[in-house]
């Protein structure tokens, strides 16, 4: 491994300093090899004068070297000179090429690109779309790439491709993608590294290929703001661009969590744990803990578990509030000291699902005193502790530092899961849960019993991960899809009208449909084990779920209130409330109750979700 790695790091030294490398040794050859011949010719340096001479003659002989003259005279010179000869040959031919490159790169590279069709088209430099565009090929793949960026230097390490272009543009107007030929492009990779500008860039592209009738593409958008990423994604003039593309909005941090829970469902940690409910520990805040809060709630109920808490340790406790609360309002009502902590009976937005609380304490502390650990317990044993701070590096590092005898046995026995987003030297002293999922999410064994999970570091969000096209658009759509169309052919054999906007084709499908889809998708996992099966199982032929599952009533209904209430978290977490009258307008409906509550038609149709799980 240690030879491979030097191998490498030659390889790489020749390929950025080759040319410098191979003067220098023509300078060297040259000048040794001309100062032997001038010395056998009879010119001595007999004092410092002369040898001074002798010196500047053989250099200016030695830089007539870097010229197509290949005239040497192996009998009569050295092999200095003889070698030096042709390798002077060879730098002054890649000097000249590079100099008519440099003039004319530009030119010739759109000349290259004005051919290509079925490639991939790279808006803006980095590594996540190095990771996207990369994930895009195949062994036998032989498409090209044509990478866009205002520096043309940053998209070097991008061009991995043997047939990228590389060309300069100003990605601040529209008009300067032209030369990636986006409507001739089998997928359109876009993060110039603003979020407004990804989106200009994501309209003008999506105007070219309507004005070309491009068709069957697909375009992924990076938003680094969760909340503006959630937003679009429900507008059908950007997630639905027709004729057959597929637009997905990629968010760094929204991934991460849904990738984090496909792989280990945290309802699945504390069942194992015998656990009366999951408790959430997360050691500093962020944009990314605070997706993985809010993916979770979406997949929390879960058969023998109660109401999940949620416990938020900070430095900065009023930010993290603000932010919570601007992202999801709701959440105020749910928080330790709000409305619902003097009223826990009320019917209130989330309360009923979840309890939070932000603990104002600076986490990056190396080793936490017990008062802190007595006072984060009061809620009942961790489930499980998420490290994603601003720091992803001191997340590491105070993860592996809190992975000590005393602090594991002080209450955090349990898996730690440190969000990262690239490999890190520190990463080799983590020790990992078994079963890896793949990279779309979808393969997974369940926790085993044999497995200390009061050990376990686990690593998540890392680009090589998320950055994939198998995570957006692989197994987890598929599944979305497949569900959607058991759900409409379900209703179909019951004469429901193909006019009924939730029964269109997936093509057709309004967004808002189709992220419930998704969002059922990923809540399968939780539906397996409240039905006490192993959380994963390959679904992509047979049924979900057993047959015999919607035999059983029981069974039946315990299935049918998990997806009432998950479909309730969900709304809720979206804005909505209850009321006596359903507006749309105002984010209100009556069906936000208790399952019990519900009238016995809308608990038919809950049952009825379930049982369309258990059919082909």
């Amino acid at each position: 491994m240690k030879l491979q790695k030097k191998i490498g790091a030659a390889a790489r030294l020749l390929k950025s300093r080759g040319l410098a490398i191979a003067a220098i040794f023509v300078l060297f050859s040259g000048l040794v090899g001309f100062l032997v011949e001038n010395m056998r010719d009879g010119i001595q340096p007999t004092d410092g004068a002369a040898a001074a001479k002798l010196a500047v003659h053989s250099f200016i002989q030695t830089l007539k070297l870097f010229s197509l003259d290949l005239s040497s005279r192996p009998l009569a010179e050295n092999w200095f000179l003889v070698v030096a000869r042709f390798v002077g040959a060879t730098v002054a031919v890649v000097a000249v090429w590079r100099t008519i490159a440099s003039l004319f790169g530009r030119e010739f590279a759109v000349w290259r690109a004005s051919f290509l069709s079925g490639h991939t088209a790279v808006l803006g430099h980095g590594q996540r779309n190095a990771h996207f565009a990369r994930s895009a090929r195949t062994a036998d793949d032989r498409s090209a790439s044509i990478i866009l960026d205002h520096d043309r230097s940053a998209m070097a390490h991008m061009a991995t491709a043997q047939r990228a272009v590389l060309l300069e543009a100003d990605l601040n107007h529209s008009e300067a993608i032209a030369p990636a030929r986006v409507e001739k492009a089998r997928l359109v990779l876009i993060g110039s590294g603003s979020d407004e500008r990804n989106l200009a860039l994501a309209q003008a592209v999506l105007r070219r290929r309507a004005a070309a009738e491009a068709r069957d593409g697909r375009i992924v958008l990076t938003i680094d703001d969760p909340a503006m990423a959630e937003t679009l994604a429900r507008q059908p003039a950007i997630a639905q661009p027709g004729r057959g593309d597929e637009l997905a909005i990629f968010n760094a941090d929204a991934l991460a969590a849904r990738l984090l829970l496909a792989r280990t469902p945290f309802s699945d940690l504390a069942l194992a744990a015998g656990q009366s409910h999951v408790h959430l520990l997360f050691a500093g805040f962020s944009s990314a803990a605070l997706e993985v809060l809010l993916h979770y709630l979406r997949l929390s109920p879960c058969a023998g578990l109660g109401p999940s808490r949620i416990s938020v340790l900070t430095g900065n406790a009023e930010a993290a509030r603000e932010t919570i609360l601007a992202r999801v309002p709701n959440l105020a009502l749910a928080l330790e000291d709000g409305l619902a902590a003097s009223d826990p009976a009320a019917n209130v937005p989330l309360a009923w699902a979840t309890r939070l609380r932000i603990v104002a304490a600076d986490p990056s502390v190396l080793s936490w005193d017990a008062a802190l650990l007595d006072r984060l317990a009061e809620w009942g044993p961790f489930t499980a502790t998420i490290f994603a701070s601003q720091n992803v590096l001191n997340d590491a590092r105070l993860a592996l530092a809190l992975n000590t005898p005393g602090n594991r046995g002080a209450g955090l026995a349990v898996p730690f899961f440190v969000r990262m987003d690239k490999r890190s030297s520190l990463e080799t002293l983590f020790r990992r849960l078994p079963g890896r999922m793949g990279k779309d999410g979808s393969a997974c064994a369940r926790l085993s019993e044999a497995v200390t999970p009061g050990e376990a570091i686990e690593p998540f969000g890392l680009f090589e991960d998320i950055c994939n096209l198998d995570a957006i658009f692989g197994a987890r759509e598929a599944l979305a899809r497949r569900l959607h169309e058991t759900y409409r052919l379900k209703n179909f054999g019951e004469g429901a009208s193909a006019d009924l906007p939730a029964l269109a084709p997936w093509e057709r499908l309004a967004e808002t449909w189709r992220i419930a889809s998704r969002r059922s998708a990923d809540y399968l996992p939780v539906k397996r084990l409240s039905a006490g099966l192993a959380a994963w199982r390959d679904v992509t032929d047979g049924p979900a779920l057993p047959p015999e599952i919607v035999e059983d009533p029981g069974r039946l209904e315990a299935l049918a209130r998990l997806e009432h209430d998950s479909w309730r978290i969900d709304r809720e977490l979206n804005g909505w409330r209850f009321a006596e009258r359903r507006d749309d307008d105002r984010l209100l409906h009556p069906h936000l109750v208790g399952y019990d509550a519900l009238p016995d038609d809308v608990k038919d149709y809950d049952r009825e979700m379930v049982r369309a799980l258990t059919r082909r």
